[in-house]
């Protein structure tokens, strides 16, 4: 009976319950099980930000814009920010285990990893340089954080890898590699055609899960870059997550971003992928000092820009 009442009264009468029913009508509110989301709130965000290279590769202008754009996209989702120029290799894997460490800590409920870099395939892997040329392979960065046994407390919590680098093939001659035994064959009704995934004991969950890994380009293939506006990837990956990383999944968004990059110059094609092995809803959530310190970086970052200079120069990356 009351129902009806709010119902029919929604329309004519302004009284608190009748308006209050009217919002019902009018606003689509989307719930989901708790179940569905990841926890919410602080993350660590890493950035390596590779620029200047003393091996005679090109230097790589426009990359502090894709750092400067990071730094702001996850303050505003209430990330502590850790930012490193110009790492050699080494270096590189140095700062990374530290931040690995860190990670492993209650207090953060995400981490996003973020390297800005010359990349290369190389004997069918993915590597990033160090500012000295030499590479690093990206599994080995991934395994950090990603590896229950490496970074415990970041086991079933959402890990975004970013990666905005080329991965075009670079021959070498590949060493020997050993053929596989066969497995022992299963004595029941489960399959496998290598070993199983390594679970951690006290979940009953794989041992390396809930990540998921945010590429420039497919494999193969070059990413592009403005020398003064940024990386195609990096500049669309922000605006998106900036808009709607508080209201949607990050795998919604990248799917967004991909289609937006996909469709962004076509003379520069450009096709970005993502992997995921993430089991429920990446949501990040801002708050209002969070918002805060993002307009000052902003207004630090951007705001002072010189809008004479010119934007329309594209770069190989």
């Amino acid at each position: 009976m009351e129902a009806s009442f709010l119902k029919l009264g929604a329309g004519v009468c302004s009284c608190p319950k009748h308006a209050q029913e009217k919002i019902k009508d009018t606003v689509v509110v989307r719930e989901f099980p708790d179940t569905e989301f990841y926890r919410m709130g602080p993350g660590l965000c890493v950035i390596v930000n590779q620029k200047t290279f003393s091996s005679g590769l090109q230097d790589r202008l426009g990359t502090d814009r894709d750092r400067d754009e990071l730094e702001a996209t996850f303050t505003l989702f209430q990330a502590d920010i850790v930012k490193y120029d110009n790492l050699k290799a080494n270096e590189m894997m140095q700062n990374l285990d530290l931040m690995s460490n860190r990670a492993n800590n209650d207090k953060y409920n995400w981490v996003a990893i973020c390297v800005l870099s010359h990349g290369r395939r190389k004997a069918n892997r993915d590597e990033v340089l160090g500012c000295d040329g030499e590479g690093v392979d990206r599994k080995e960065i991934i395994n950090m954080f990603a590896d229950a046994s490496k970074c415990p407390k970041m086991h079933m919590k959402p890990k975004l890898f970013i990666f905005q680098a080329c991965r075009g093939e670079e021959s070498d001659p590949e060493p020997n590699q050993p053929v596989p035994s066969a497995p022992p064959p299963s004595l029941g009704e489960t399959q496998t055609d290598s070993g199983a995934v390594p679970i951690v004991a006290s979940t009953g969950r794989p041992m390396k899960s809930d990540y998921v890994i945010a590429s420039s380009t497919i494999p193969e293939h070059v990413a592009f870059r403005s020398t003064t506006m940024g990386s195609f990837y990096i500049r669309h990956l922000c605006k998106e997550l900036q808009d709607r990383g508080h209201l949607d999944h990050v795998a919604d968004i990248l799917t967004m971003v991909n289609n937006k990059v996909l469709g962004y110059n076509r003379h520069y094609p450009s096709a970005p992928e993502y992997i995921t092995t993430l089991s429920r809803k990446f949501q990040l959530q801002r708050t209002r000092d969070s918002t805060e310190r993002y307009t000052e970086l902003q207004v630090r970052h951007f705001d002072a820009e010189d809008p004479t200079v010119p934007t329309t120069a594209e770069s190989v990356h």
